[in-house]
């Protein structure tokens, strides 16, 4: 990190900018590395990972070296750069300006709202909010926490049921906090896709539980067995021990088998063992569980796509629509399926559907056009392809798509061209095959001969009919070329 701050920094000074930039970086949380049973961030709101760094720089507009001791707070981030830029919202922003900070002219500790909504988002326990007072810090849970950070910076002492008066005033004031700065109603829930939650996942943010309905939710200090064995079960799938993982899998599961999560993690270990029926008789018995769990239906549609159930994969993703129309990846899923038994039409609509809700999602507009292409629709397939190619001029996949559908809609010239790129960039049968195609259509005898044979040496993953059909095609261009 200070390797790439770095490089921007100097770069910003090469070029004679630095004198007006103003450079800030924040963290976005801490870490923790087994304080209070935390490993890593998230699940709690104790000091390790709620404490971040935050830096103000800029050459002969702020004072060299000052620390600020007060607390402080990301949001007061906009507003100190709106007051710094002397830009107009100021009075409107949420946070407080930080320059008279910097400038030494105060020093109180400003109120702090804090929050973690991860437990219950990927464990299905309750969230904690908490507010920050002085030296008072206030937690909000199932069992309620105070601590007096000034005599116990380590949180090493609840003190909530000795000061209730203090809880009683900092829990009314946390209310009249969340009264005065409500989430917008603007702010939606993005519903993840499949291919985001599994980014996520990589990252560590898992973000798929649901909470089990109409019961109170644990409080996660009361989870600390649970929570080691999950930090457990991830440190055996980041070594690749998956059966290690699995055991630790079904033991969560055993521990809380009213939680959608349990049985898709299990479920994702499972699929990496190549298990797919395992993946479909714990997905079912989640559902038996947890009926209206959304992602257990979408991730049993995948095993059943996967494993090539398409009339089941087809009925989960319908389940899945009936409550939620929107949904992307049962849209998505849906015409790739549809797409894949030849109802093309069926397949459009599902496509464009998909495209209504994510509409520069690579893979709906993928499908779609190759769907319009396959319905003869080239035009309208060409104009994807091409904004794809735009975005992604060096992705081989698209500049074979692009070359294929240029060929049928007769622009051989530029069929060739996109096609000559893809092949520079990842060789494939496929595209040797179409290249030849397009090289025989132009009359192009020899060139189209070398790429057949080309298409030959390793038709490797092509159908035989499609073998068949390249060697016939080089014999008889081969005598043509031979009179």
């Amino acid at each position: 990190m200070d390797e790439h701050v770095g490089k921007i920094v100097g770069k910003l000074r090469d070029d004679g900018l630095l004198q007006r930039t103003l450079v800030i970086i924040a963290g976005d949380h801490g870490e923790a590395f087994g304080e209070k049973e935390e490993r890593g961030h998230g699940v709690f709101l104790y000091e390790p990972t709620m404490r971040v760094p935050l830096i103000f720089y800029a050459e002969s507009h702020l004072p060299r070296g000052r620390v600020v001791g007060s607390r402080v707070r990301l949001i007061d981030i906009p507003s100190s750069v709106l007051d710094m830029l002397d830009l107009p919202g100021l009075k409107d922003s949420q946070g407080t300006s930080l320059l008279p900070y910097i400038h030494g002219k105060r020093k109180d500790d400003l109120d702090s709202y804090i929050e973690t909504y991860y437990p219950r988002e990927n464990y299905g326990w309750s969230e904690l909010v908490g507010l920050l007072r002085g030296e008072w810090k206030y937690i909000r849970s199932p069992r309620e926490e105070l601590y007096d950070l000034k005599r116990d910076p380590k949180e090493e002492k609840n003190l909530a049921g000795a000061k209730p008066d203090i809880v009683r005033g900092l829990g009314a004031g946390l209310d009249k906090l969340v009264r005065e700065f409500p989430s917008s109603p603007r702010a939606e829930k993005k519903a993840l896709t499949c291919e985001e939650a599994e980014r996520l996942r990589a990252l560590g943010y898992v973000a798929m539980a649901d909470g089990p309905s109409g019961k109170a939710l644990p409080d996660p200090k009361d989870q600390a067995d649970e929570l080691r064995l999950i930090r457990q079960a991830e440190e055996y799938e980041a070594a690749e021990n998956l059966p290690e993982a699995d055991a630790a899998r079904q033991r969560i599961l055993a521990m809380r088998p009213e939680v959608a999560s349990s049985y898709v993690n299990l479920a994702h270990i499972q699929e990496r063992m190549m298990k797919f029926d395992d993946v479909v008789r714990t997905l079912e018995q989640g559902l038996a569980r947890v009926p209206d769990s959304e992602v257990l239906l979408l991730r049993l549609g995948n095993a059943f796509m996967v494993t090539g159930r398409v009339k089941k994969a087809l009925e989960a993703f319908d389940k899945v629509l009936k409550t939620n129309p929107r949904s992307f990846d049962a849209l998505l899923a849906s015409g790739l399926m549809l797409d894949a038994i030849g109802q093309k039409a069926d397949a459009l609509t599902y496509y464009r559907n998909a495209l209504d809700v994510e509409p520069e999602n690579r893979y709906g507009r993928t499908g779609y056009a190759q769907s319009l292409s396959a319905t003869g629709r080239f035009g309208e397939a060409i104009r994807i392809y091409e904004d794809l190619s735009r975005e992604r001029p060096d992705d081989p996949a698209v500049l074979l798509d692009l070359g294929i559908a240029y060929s049928y809609a007769g622009n051989l010239s530029r069929s060739i061209e996109c096609l000559e790129k893809a092949i520079s960039l990842r060789p494939t049968p496929v595209a040797y095959f179409n290249l030849a195609r397009a090289m025989v259509k132009q009359g192009k005898i020899g060139d189209a001969v070398r790429y057949l044979k080309l298409y030959l040496e390793n038709p490797e993953g092509e159908s035989a009919e499609t073998v068949a059909q390249a060697r016939a095609e080089l014999q008889k261009l081969e005598r043509y070329a031979g009179r």
